[in-house]
């Protein structure tokens, strides 16, 4: 792709660009044109670029185009959500020490190799800075980090787009969004999400599952079961016979997205706790197809909290129960751990983390043998059997999240000085002040945003929001700022020449 200046105008010296929103690349003009490589994220893309001047000013106004590509033919590995091809960390905020959002902490790899270590990079960012969909009350009709409380969060193929995308969800009163995935980790656009429908069991009532889990193809085993690309889910709820008694569920996919069509499975839970409720669930995608489903294909571990015992099954695939008729699943149970995190309030992700074909688990919170609930434990097991407890190494991170979060990208024009006006702190509730000389802009690179005039123009909190030797964090995309605790202006863009 070849960006050029028009006709008339001096000649860029460079040019800087991003698509869909991702981190700024810079590329010199010769003549003033430079020819560039664009590779496509998502199968609609938005492309930015700013024309540069030789000392370093930026054009007043910016140029984009919007464009698709082709869907991809090669699906992204499961919970990969960097583009990398290794698992990444992702957990939801306002729980565990971490501020609200949905964090993801991509995956550290091995020396030299494409497999993960368990240990995760120390760059950790909020997809969910946009919100999830339920709320648009945020800055320009969008959401807010804190819309992800009280939910659970996972990835999968639920778009048939060839990337991870992620699957927020809300226990009753219940309420689910599918969310595009990006394929490079950059923050989820609320406008690229769906309302998920058709989770209600067939009881009679309007029951909603208490957990869900992805299922990948778990239903492809059956005649007319699910044969798309969309991936199943599997769950949880009360049984509706009054008796506090839960239930496992599957939720085939109805072909399209956010659709499923849900269906009570006859599998009792694991002998030592008959009750459903007293498990939870998370699950993995082996590798797999749509032809070939179950090999090895869904692997799903359920702990249970009360007793520590965690238990896995692999090769999800739906079936029927031979003595009764009923609905229910298939598997390879394997025995991992007893006295495991007994009691611990910790979330759990299912990864094959290292790459070795065998289900991992990372548990984020204050993890046995952790003092911080911050952390996250990653738990690599090895040496499966039917019989006895699986072999395992384990390492931990300390997650440090953003304390707070000023996307300035809450209007399109006027003032930054009073309220409704203000720069807002999505994740630390601090609204900064603008000076006169700072003000809401559109039109440019990273629009919208706050130009500073360079000569009065500040933002400032009531107090130091950081300490005095840290630097505020900002968002990928967003303009230069100063740090909170001691700002300092900025000179404003402006036209080559």
């Amino acid at each position: 792709m070849t960006f050029s200046t028009p006709t008339g105008t001096t000649a860029a010296a460079g040019f800087v660009y991003e698509v869909n929103s991702g981190a700024p690349r810079t590329v010199s003009a010769a003549n003033g044109s430079a020819t560039v490589t664009i590779t496509p994220t998502r199968p609609t893309n938005t492309l930015t670029v700013t024309a540069v001047s030789a000392s370093g000013n930026y054009a007043a106004q910016a140029a984009s185009a919007t464009f698709n590509s082709t869907i991809n033919s090669t699906q992204q590995a499961d919970q990969d959500l960097t583009g990398d091809g290794i698992p990444d960390l992702m957990t939801v905020g306002g729980q565990n020490g971490l501020a609200p959002g949905l964090w993801l902490s991509p995956g550290q790899a091995a020396t030299g190799r494409r497999t993960g270590t368990g240990h995760v990079s120390g760059s950790i960012s909020d997809l969910g800075i946009n919100g999830s969909g339920i709320s648009t009350t945020g800055p320009n009709g969008l959401g807010s980090p804190s819309d992800y409380n009280g939910a659970t969060a996972f990835s999968g193929q639920f778009t048939d787009d060839g990337l991870q995308d992620v699957f927020a969800y809300y226990p009753p009163p219940a309420s689910a969004r599918v969310l595009n995935g990006n394929g490079d980790g950059s923050p989820l656009t609320i406008a690229d999400s769906t309302t998920a429908n058709g989770l209600y069991p067939p009881f009679g009532s309007a029951l909603n599952p208490l957990q869900l889990a992805n299922a990948g193809f778990t239903s492809h085993s059956t005649t007319g079961g699910n044969s798309s690309p969309y991936a199943d889910l599997i769950g949880t709820e009360d049984n509706g016979a009054g008796t506090g008694t839960d239930t496992l569920m599957l939720f085939p996919s109805a072909g399209f997205t956010g659709s499923f069509n849900p269906v009570a499975l006859d599998n009792p839970a694991p002998a030592s706790d008959p009750d459903w409720a007293d498990w939870t669930l998370t699950s993995t995608q082996l590798p797999s197809t749509v032809t070939s489903p179950n090999t090895p294909g869904t692997a799903m571990f359920l702990w249970n909290k009360k007793s520590g015992e965690l238990d896995l099954w692999e090769g999800l695939s739906q079936s029927t129960d031979t003595a009764n008729g009923q609905p229910d699943i298939s598997y390879t149970p394997f025995q991992i751990a007893t006295g495991w995190n007994t009691g611990k309030s910790i979330t759990l992700q299912a990864a094959d983390i290292n790459g070795d074909g065998t289900p991992d688990l990372w548990a984020v919170g204050n993890a046995t043998g952790t003092t911080s609930a911050g952390t996250e434990t990653a738990y690599l097991f090895g040496n499966l059997t039917t019989a006895g407890p699986a072999t395992v190494t384990t390492s931990s991170d300390v997650l440090a999240t953003d304390t707070h979060s000023w996307a300035l990208n809450d209007n399109t024009s006027g003032a930054t000085n009073s309220t409704g006006t203000q720069p807002a702190d999505t994740t630390g509730g601090t609204s900064l002040t603008g000076t006169s000389g700072a003000t809401w802009n559109s039109g440019d690179l990273f629009s919208p945003d706050v130009t500073l005039d360079g000569k009065t123009g500040t933002l400032t909190a009531p107090a130091p929001p950081c300490p005095s030797t840290a630097t505020s964090p900002s968002r990928p995309g967003s303009n230069p700022t100063p740090t909170a605790a001691s700002p300092s202006p900025s000179r404003a863009p402006t036209p080559p020449g």
